[in-house]
């Protein structure tokens, strides 16, 4: 995957430092992709499923940006008890809306979109996508628009 405008490497110790922040360890591959890249954006965008496609705008960067996975996360979910406890935002589209790890014993790692408008109704927001972090990038196609 060709990232641009990426943060600051990170080390391990960056990522645990995060993972103790946020109560939760990160994915192995989603880990993996942090060592890699720290956020950024990319051509190979687009989840499609079935008839019904999801853009990302951007990778959050875990630490070193202003919107952080680690502050997303701590400031729009947890400190909202609207948003749900158990998704941790990794992504964002351009509507607000997040891509999310889950986090509950049910789904632990699985590529959940989570459309907050429908905050209200939890069977609605969460929109599965795929079982792993590498299922789900494996599936990311170029936007054709």
């Amino acid at each position: 995957m060709d990232l641009q405008h990426s943060k600051d490497a990170l080390t391990p110790q960056d990522i645990a430092q995060v993972e103790a922040q946020i109560g939760c360890e990160l994915p192995a591959q989603l880990r993996a992709f942090y060592l890699q890249h720290n956020g950024g954006h990319c051509q190979t965008n687009l989840f499609m499923d079935e008839d019904e496609g999801y853009k990302i705008n951007e990778f959050l960067p875990l630490k070193y940006g202003r919107n952080t996975l680690e502050s997303t996360y701590l400031g729009a979910f947890l400190d909202n008890p609207l948003m749900p406890q158990n998704l941790v935002p990794f992504a964002g589209d351009a509507g607000g809306d997040y891509f999310c790890f889950a986090t509950d014993d049910a789904q632990a790692g699985a590529i959940i979109f989570f459309e907050s408008e429908y905050y209200d109704e939890p069977e609605r927001a969460r929109v599965f996508l795929a079982p792993s972090f590498s299922a789900f990038v494996a599936q990311l196609i170029v936007d054709p628009d």
